[in-house]
């Protein structure tokens, strides 16, 4: 995630240097590369922290929030270009996108690991940890 999250910050910069209309195609493929990469791992740690019984409220409060956030984005990014530029416009996307990558790496070890974590929510009764059983050793014996 944090890998794409970097690539999808490069893109912008990449615009700026972009002197043909290929140029602007192909900076749009490494965007999505970008995003390929960051967008299952972060579905992935959301679903994994969605509360029981709340799923349908915290999937629409998710999508609501990175819809109005990419509107509000719009708006203030067309505001930005007509008072500064596209080249500023550019450079404080990639760098606030960099930023928010860097901000993953700060905060990874709040992420629980996935298979202690599905373990614990299971209700299975094969993968529910006081059903599992371990050999003592040197008797064959299960305890």
């Amino acid at each position: 995630m944090v890998a794409g999250l970097f690539i999808v910050g490069l893109v912008p910069l990449g615009y700026l240097l972009s002197s043909a209309p290929w140029h602007v195609y192909f900076f749009q493929v490494v965007h999505a590369v970008g995003m390929a990469m960051a967008l299952p791992s972060w579905l992935a740690i959301f679903t994994r922290h969605i509360d029981k019984g709340k799923e349908a409220f915290e999937w629409s409060m998710e999508t609501t929030s990175i819809g109005a956030g990419a509107g509000i984005a719009g708006g203030l990014g067309g505001i930005m270009a007509s008072m500064f530029g596209f080249q500023v416009l550019f450079i404080f996307v990639s760098a606030l996108t960099i930023f928010a990558a860097l901000i993953l790496l700060l905060v990874k070890n709040n992420v629980s690991n996935r298979g202690e974590d599905m373990l614990c929510r299971t209700k299975s009764p094969l993968l529910n940890r006081s059903n599992i059983y371990h050999a003592e050793p040197g008797t064959g014996k299960n305890f």
